[in-house]
Formats: structure tokens, sequence, C-alpha cells
């Protein structure tokens, strides 16, 4: 999303009503779909969410000059439940932004890995220009409160805790 102005320069007037200053960036609706080359593993909760966005997180606008001059001004998301990185064009509308897929990802992702334990988190711009993306390497990352108990004991929570 993106916020084109701040909540306190609105409530300057108590008196007015303006339209929403949100903007909602991507062309897919929330939850858009993705593409992993990762086996779709069992799901405990959320079995309408394969191959979507569950645990979108590390979001980054690239600024940078290393992946090439058409990448300035893309965004990044981890995706770790579904072991990738998407990319999006973001451009310009009016005030505000929009972003779309790159033509060349419609049906793929910008990273993705055929580990299901690839569970990139964090994604940052190094000094060198490329894109550093943290990998929190294990099994299961939800935490214990949000995984059902009779999962939990099918499971091992901990597998990989020293990756």
């Amino acid at each position: 999303m993106h916020f084109a102005l701040e909540d306190h320069y609105l409530n300057r007037n108590p008196h007015v009503s303006y339209p929403s200053v949100r903007a909602y960036l991507p062309e897919e609706p929330q939850a858009g779909p993705v593409y992993p080359i990762s086996k779709t593993l069992s799901r405990y909760n959320d079995y309408e969410k394969a191959n979507r966005f569950t645990s979108a997180c590390g979001f980054i606008i690239y600024e940078d000059h290393g992946l090439g001059d058409s990448f300035i001004g893309n965004s990044f998301v981890a995706e770790p439940v579904h072991n990738l990185v998407s990319r999006a064009v973001v451009f310009p509308i009016g005030t505000t932004f929009g972003s779309k897929r790159a033509d060349e990802e419609k049906n793929a992702e910008f990273l993705a890995s055929t580990d299901n334990w690839f569970r990139p988190t964090s994604i940052r711009s190094g000094p060198d220009g490329a894109l550093y993306v943290t990998d929190m390497y294990r099994l299961v990352i939800e935490h214990p409160e949000w995984v059902p108990m009779d999962w939990q004991r099918k499971l091992n929570l901990r597998e990989g805790h020293d990756k």
C-alpha cells in the first residue's frame, strides 16, 4: 500500500471528510498468486492459500544500479512459506503508484527454490548493488501458537534451529 498523505495533515481540519489516502499497488488482489517451484507441502491451516501470498515480508524498493537500470524502482518481497522472492515493476499513477509483475515473470518468480527449507525473510540492497536475501533455513517457520496441536505432535518445530 502507498499512503499518499500522513494522517496528521488530514487531522488538522476535523470538519472535512477526505477520501482514503491509501492506494493498493498490486494489480492482483491481496494474497495474489505466487509461482513456487518447490513441492507444495501439506498445510495445517489456510488450505485455500496454497500458491498464494500468505507470509509476505522483507519488502524493499530497489534503488541501485547493480541489477541493471530496468530494476531501479522495482519492489521485491519475500514469501517464506512458498520459498521464493517476488518482484513487481512499480510505476506512477497520478500522485500515487501502481505495480505489476514484470513481463518476463508473469508466471514465474524473480527467485524461487526447490528447497522447502529455503525461507527468505529479509531483502536488502548491498554495497555492491546486489540483493542480499536472509534465509531462515527451517522446516517450520510458523510460531507454535498458530500450529494446531495435532500437527505439533507430528512435526519437529525446532528442526533447523542450528542452521
